[in-house]
């Protein structure tokens, strides 16, 4: 049965007039606020969804069991954080950011535009998600993401965010969040990996830059828009220009955990690790729960020759998502420089569970794999990372190796000519590079 948005949103309005202490959703926004974020990060939102934020940006029911109770922000935050949640625009946009700096489940070869979007919170303090590209009815399935499962095994909940809306009203927030299996799961609708990708020649980063300043001339304090120019900066290695911005934007927002994570990451490109060490703390002081923090604060105390503490750290970040891949693969990495070679070689084989096909851990893995004189293995991690990406020129050194120690010496050359096409060198080049 195909629901109407609007109706739903009249039903919402009904709820809220008769009960605003137990319906808790916030003002809605304009257009032009969902126009910038989509442009920022190359998304479509679902048009229902679109229709929903103009009218309310985001909110959640209260049990019926405190309705009318007058209840402390403390209480409201516990009752937000045990319910199911529809993001705001601002949540969504945050949100999305850590997912897609991580390339969530989807592997850090990932080229193109992240395509998960996530839009809700679920009383199990997990998500679900909206995919991209949109159907002809620029619309999205609403899909669970069970953090310890693969997008192959997250199911479709909803054809629907407007069918979502709807079964979410007529059971005060109380609906099931768990598919049931008979839908397509989320894998069977993702795009390409290079979807929507720019090609690195093609960066236009002037164009880039000029959107964000004519977005800063519309509403100057904004500090989103101030904090993603300076990434765009950063990214370009103009420290000064990044700084500047970044500067504007933490003293509108001073106590914001992005712009310390971002302060962070400038320090850390400033080579300036103490002070980014410190920064990084401000932030999970913040918000405890980001894995991302904990990765970046990783990799400053890498960065400062205190292993121990980075490891713990990666605990932390994996405490917080034991499927962090990426952080599974600098664990695993580490460990190997430290020669704990079986515990780097666990952390390589579930980054490769979490992100089957990702050639840099399979790569990682396939190196310790030969270190431990595992070599039928190694060869196999090899083939699978230059099946998945041809072009990558580590898994055909790696593999060059173990034919010979094979003593199968034309695929070696083989391999020794394709490792010269890739690097641009002579095919009769020192072995010694190697």
């Amino acid at each position: 049965m195909k629901f109407d948005i609007r109706k739903s949103i009249i039903k919402l309005k009904r709820k809220i007039v008769e009960n605003p202490r137990r319906y808790l959703f916030s003002p809605g926004i304009g257009e032009e606020d969902i126009i910038r974020i989509e442009k920022i990060t190359g998304l479509k939102l679902p048009n229902s969804y679109r229709i929903f934020l103009t009218h309310y940006n985001g909110g959640y029911i209260l049990p019926n069991t405190v309705s009318g109770k007058c209840l402390s922000q403390e209480q409201l935050e516990d009752y937000r954080w045990n319910s199911l949640v529809i993001f705001s625009l601002e949540e969504l946009y945050q949100k999305y950011q850590n997912l897609s700096e991580q390339k969530w489940k989807l592997g850090y070869d990932w080229e193109g535009v992240y395509p998960i979007i996530p839009c809700c919170h679920t009383r199990d303090q997990e998500i679900l998600i909206f995919i991209q590209p949109l159907d002809s009815s620029n619309e999205s399935p609403v899909f669970d993401a069970f953090h310890e499962d693969f997008p192959s095994s997250w199911g479709q909940l909803y054809p629907d965010f407007s069918t979502f809306l709807e079964e979410f009203l007529d059971s005060d927030g109380n609906l099931s969040t768990i598919a049931s299996g008979d839908e397509p799961s989320v894998s069977s609708l993702l795009p390409d990996k290079a979807w929507k990708a720019i090609p690195e020649d093609d960066l236009n980063y002037r164009d880039l830059l000029s959107f964000y300043q004519d977005k800063l001339r519309l509403k100057p304090d904004d500090v989103y828009t101030l904090q993603e120019l300076a990434e765009a900066y950063r990214l370009q290695h103009d420290l000064a220009s990044a700084r500047f911005y970044l500067n504007k934007a933490v003293k509108i927002s001073p106590e914001n955990a992005i712009l310390l994570y971002t302060e962070s990451k400038l320090q850390a490109d400033e080579k300036n690790y103490s002070e980014a060490l410190r920064t990084i703390e401000k932030a999970i002081d913040l918000m405890p729960d980001v894995s991302l923090y904990y990765l970046a604060r990783a990799e400053y105390f890498t960065a400062l020759k205190d292993t121990r503490a980075a490891l713990e750290s990666y605990n932390l970040a994996l405490e917080k998502d034991p499927s962090f891949s990426y952080a599974l693969y600098c664990r695993g990495k580490l460990q190997k420089q430290l020669h704990n070679l079986p515990k780097a070689l666990r952390d390589l084989e579930n980054a490769v569970l979490c992100e089957p096909g990702c050639s840099l851990y399979l790569t990682l893995l396939a190196e310790i794999q030969l270190k431990l004189e595992r070599v039928p293995e190694a060869l196999k991690s090899c083939d699978i990372a230059i099946e998945n990406d041809p072009d990558y020129v580590n898994p055909y050194i790696i593999r060059e190796r173990i034919y010979r120690l094979m003593g199968r010496y034309n695929e070696a050359e083989s391999d020794k000519i394709k490792i010269g096409i890739l690097l641009d060198i002579l095919p009769d080049f020192d072995d010694t590079i190697i």
